[in-house]
């Protein structure tokens, strides 16, 4: 473009246009443009099959994109120690844990008056919020931006907050940043840092711990147990491991690994009509909740092996699994609003880049009790 601007203000200068240089002007910079355009793999643009071809129609008559993310299901939402979008880079967060039982106290019958001396404590802990700061940038050709048949700008900022939510519950109930070749929950026999797409920026790399990480740090018939085959038993056996906990029904949710819950559901006491009538699977089809627990399916909740852990080869994870945990278990917070900018480069296109800053800290057997506020199941037989 300088190009022909400058050739333009020559052609001024001497008194005439000649058409035929600035179309070959033109041209010579269209190839330099079609040149620079050769991140096929990077930028969404109108020939990447997968990533924006498809949204150039063939056909004229097409009108309409099909979604094919579908929505996800934030368990965070229901949590209740959030603790706004303001919060400060590190902050230390305090716990109170419940007081004993009350003791008998017998009339009194002399004129003496005294005070009792105090027979019980507040118990009290506290946990970190550390900040850490998720990141997302998208690229669009001018040419996509052009002839897409959708809004892609408006349509890539939906998609982008869907996606940071997704990246929340995933790290809450995923992050491990241990770095070495085995031991990390997410990549058990291989180095994260190095098998990861993303590398030590993994969003399950960032935080130190998470609920699956807390559970499998435990110890067996205690925090979680090895399950085999899934049944009615096993799930509130598992349950009981939460203790006094165990009985707060409300205040307790069941995440199930996706494969996991569709063996659930096979289960006779769902499955059968003649016992449950109409909530039984076979007329209802789902289940959201389970003895009083209500009910999440995480798409980031994974297979794994029969230890719980994520092998680095795939054809490993054939296993299930299933937390429960106390609703008050995590405590998280956001450091900042989302920030999401659109930058637009004349000729060439688009960058939607998005930001926030997201913390949680993981609350176990703190602030006077033993009982574990997260338990779990493994090497679930699908």
């Amino acid at each position: 473009m300088d190009k022909i601007l400058e050739q333009m203000k020559q052609l001024k200068e001497i008194g005439g246009v000649d058409a035929n240089k600035i179309e070959a002007q033109v041209n010579e910079y269209k190839d330099e443009l079609a040149k620079k355009q050769e991140n096929a793999n990077e930028v969404v643009h109108t020939t990447n099959t997968g990533f924006g071809k498809e949204l150039i129609p063939e056909d004229l008559l097409t009108a309409q994109v099909l979604d094919i993310v579908p929505e996800y299901t934030q368990f965070l939402s229901t949590l209740p120690w959030y603790h706004g979008a303001n919060m400060g880079k590190s902050e230390s967060v305090p716990i109170i844990g419940e007081v004993d039982y009350a003791v008998g106290l017998s009339e009194r019958t002399s004129n003496a008056l005294s005070h009792t001396q105090a027979n019980r404590k507040l118990p009290t802990a506290k946990v970190t919020i550390n900040q850490k700061t998720l990141y997302m940038r998208i690229d669009f050709s001018r040419q996509e931006l052009l002839y897409s048949i959708a809004d892609l700008e408006s349509l890539t900022k939906t998609k982008i907050a869907k996606s940071i939510a997704k990246t929340t519950e995933s790290a809450v109930l995923n992050a491990d940043d241990v770095d070495t070749v085995t031991g990390n929950i997410n990549c058990d026999d291989a180095q994260p840092s190095v098998t990861f797409p993303d590398g030590d920026d993994d969003h399950r790399m960032i935080y130190a711990d998470s609920l699956r990480k807390t559970m499998l740090n435990g110890t067996v018939d205690v925090d979680y147990k090895d399950i085999g085959a899934l049944s009615w038993e096993n799930l509130i056996q598992t349950r009981s491991l939460l203790g006094d906990w165990s009985f707060d029904l409300d205040d307790v949710l069941l995440l199930m690994n996706g494969a996991t819950y569709n063996k659930a559901i096979t289960l006779t006491e769902f499955a059968d009509a003649s016992k449950n009538g109409k909530e039984s699977t076979v007329v209802k089809g789902a289940i959201t909740n389970i003895s009083g627990n209500d009910l999440f399916v995480p798409r980031s909740y994974p297979k794994t092996e029969a230890d719980g852990k994520v092998s680095a080869t795939g054809s490993n994870n054939t296993k299930g699994g299933f937390i429960y945990m106390k609703k008050q278990a995590v405590q998280y917070g956001y450091g900042s609003i989302l920030d999401m900018e659109v930058y637009k480069i004349v000729g060439q296109g688009i960058s939607v880049v998005a930001a926030i800053d997201f913390g949680f800290a993981i609350v176990n057997k703190k602030a006077g009790t033993n009982d574990p506020r997260i338990v779990g199941g493994i090497n679930v037989t699908l």
